[in-house]
């Protein structure tokens, strides 16, 4: 496996449409409260209406074609691929129909007549997947689905990112993966992306490249999608470590019931996939993947993808000591 690291202001902008899409989720990406009020005051309450018609992962899904554009993948340079591509393409794109865990069960997804969309909707509600696409992505014309996604990023670009705003994020990306490299020397593959992505054991077997893009609007998630064309993570740059600034993420990661009740099956049971954890905790899939993020993110889990993107959870060696350390730093005189 081959890892390279990116420059792409089309990945950050992605990831920000994808808070806005999905009220969840607004919560779970750090800016993604403040991207939503934007959107509202500049483009409307219509726009953000229309953001959530494609759903996360339809924004989402879209960072697996990023290394088709070219390099470093401007945002333009996401427009322009989505006004070339064939419309039918898009739509797939966005569905998911390019990610290798939806193509494990659907082998040519087709959302063009009823019983392909049965077919997608039926994979896509499998314990085997963690996407999922909106009604309207899969019943939506191709060329409608083409014209509205181009719309939406157009005046997405103008209001969160003038060009004067993505020249300072693009010199800020450029600090980043200008030394990702040099401290990867002597690394495995495995070793690098856990470096920059937390506790993501990342091993799925006959994966040739990934590419890790770094992208500030995904704080503190890290995302991944297995294009079947190249896998992709947009990773949250580190933040300088400051005791009161982890105390306060740990404590907002465990300060939630259902968080808490799967902190402790996990100590209890040990490595648990996602389906497990659901029917254990009785939260509904989309509901968990939330939580599970948050307790990723905090670095109180480990998460192992393996083969077929199987995926397995469970508490990060250390992770305990930490919160405990972290407490003793701000809160002892």
């Amino acid at each position: 496996m081959r890892v390279t690291f990116g420059e792409s202001t089309a990945a950050d902008l992605l990831v920000s449409l994808a808070a806005v899409a999905d009220p969840v989720w607004r919560s779970t990406f750090a800016s993604g409260a403040a991207d939503t009020q934007l959107a509202e005051a500049q483009l409307t309450r219509g726009y953000v209406r229309k953001a959530v018609a494609f759903g996360r992962f339809g924004f989402l899904n879209l960072l697996g074609v990023l290394p088709e554009t070219p390099v470093p993948h401007r945002i333009e340079d996401l427009i322009h691929w989505v006004r070339a591509t064939p419309a039918r393409d898009v739509q797939l794109a966005c569905v998911g129909a390019r990610r290798q865990q939806l193509l494990d069960l659907v082998a040519e997804p087709d959302v063009s007549d009823q019983e392909g969309r049965r077919a997608v909707r039926k994979a896509l509600a499998s314990e085997e997947t963690v996407i999922a696409a909106t009604r309207w992505l899969l019943a939506t014309s191709a060329h409608s689905v083409q014209i509205e996604l181009i719309v939406l990023l157009e005046l997405w670009q103008r209001a969160r990112y003038p060009s004067t705003v993505e020249g300072d994020l693009r010199s800020a990306l450029l600090v980043e993966v200008g030394q990702r490299p040099k401290e990867s020397r002597g690394r495995s593959a495995v070793d690098a992306i856990r470096a920059v992505a937390g506790g993501l054991i990342y091993d799925p077997p006959d994966v040739a490249s990934v590419l890790l893009l770094p992208a500030p609007s995904a704080r503190p998630i890290v995302v991944v999608v297995d294009d079947v064309h190249g896998h992709v993570i947009a990773y949250p740059p580190p933040l300088p470590a400051d005791p009161r600034t982890t105390l306060l993420e740990l404590t907002a990661a465990i300060g939630d019931d259902t968080r808490l009740t799967i902190l402790e099956l996990l100590i209890r049971e040990g490595h648990r996939n996602a389906a497990d954890l659901a029917a254990a905790v009785g939260a509904p899939r989309t509901t968990l993947l939330h939580h599970l993020a948050l307790l990723r993110a905090a670095g109180l889990l480990v998460t192992h993808v393996g083969e077929r993107n199987t995926t397995y959870y469970g508490i990060r060696s250390g992770s305990v000591a930490e919160l405990v350390a972290a407490a003793k730093a701000v809160l002892e005189p």
